[in-house]
């Protein structure tokens, strides 16, 4: 069931989703919270650069627009361990759009502590925190090569892949983008879904054919980073046979319903009426 996009009663559910919320961070070992002052927004920049290890900035984002988004009421969390040690991050901030919607540029996560929920723990952070604020979408994009984030993205947190934007950033030069193309897929997280309600109680969103169109399967690398890393020119075969398959697809009105279990991605034909 897909929500209305826009309701009066949003900030209702925010006690909900804290609890899950506040669930998932203690499972992960982690306490969220909003990230402010100098002293943490200059932590949380340095934090970024680190993740990205970026050659070309600090951090994909610098401290003063950190400190610009913080002081207009955006949203910037971090997760902390024991002793206050900084595990991940999470940036965003309003998007102009039809109905209110939070744009989440970008979360990170320390590179020990990348499957053990702290993302998860962030964003469902994050989820209670827009809800709160009478905000019912986050979108954001991510690439649709990677599975991990794919995986995360639409099966963990039960988010709907909405656009394929070819190249968006241009060729980017951090260690784990360097030599490939940027595509990325826009999802939008509409966070009273019955598929993401179930997703912040751990219930993973399965693609659901209706029947009606037919249904193709789009598979993914194991792992496209490590492919960049060999060099060998198959990561960017992978990037134009999934630019075709998926981007082609979904611009021809596929609808991508989800991933399944192995990783793939599963759309079904738009029916004309």
């Amino acid at each position: 069931m897909v929500r209305e996009p826009e309701r009066d009663d949003y900030p209702s559910y925010a006690a909900q989703a804290s609890r899950q919320a506040a669930a998932a961070a203690a499972r992960a070992g982690t306490e969220i919270r909003v990230l402010s002052g100098h002293a943490q927004l200059h932590e949380a920049g340095r934090f970024l650069g680190r993740v990205w290890s970026s050659p070309a900035t600090d951090s994909p984002v610098p401290d003063d627009v950190l400190v610009a988004l913080s002081l207009s009421g955006n949203f910037l969390a971090g997760a902390f361990g024991g002793g206050g040690a900084l595990l991940g991050v999470s940036v965003g901030w309003m998007a102009v759009a039809e109905h209110r919607e939070l744009h989440s540029h970008v979360t990170g996560v320390e590179a020990d502590r990348r499957h053990s929920g702290v993302g998860r723990a962030l964003k469902l952070y994050q989820r209670a925190w827009a809800l709160g604020r009478g905000i019912g979408v986050v979108s954001w994009t991510f690439d649709p090569l990677v599975r991990s984030n794919a995986v995360f993205n639409l099966r963990r947190l039960g988010a709907r892949a909405e656009a394929y934007v070819e190249n968006v950033y241009g060729e980017m030069q951090d260690v784990l983008n360097a030599g490939d193309e940027s595509d990325r897929l826009l999802v939008r997280w509409h966070l009273l879904d019955d598929a993401v309600v179930k997703a912040a109680d751990g219930i993973p969103a399965e693609p659901h054919p209706s029947g009606v169109g037919a249904v193709s399967v789009v598979p993914t690398p194991e792992d496209i980073v490590a492919i960049r890393r060999e060099g060998s020119g198959e990561s960017t075969k992978w990037r134009l046979e999934l630019r075709h398959a998926l981007g082609d697809a979904m611009v021809a009105g596929w609808k991508v319903l989800g991933l399944d279990g192995s990783g793939s991605y599963v759309l079904e034909e738009a029916m004309s009426t």
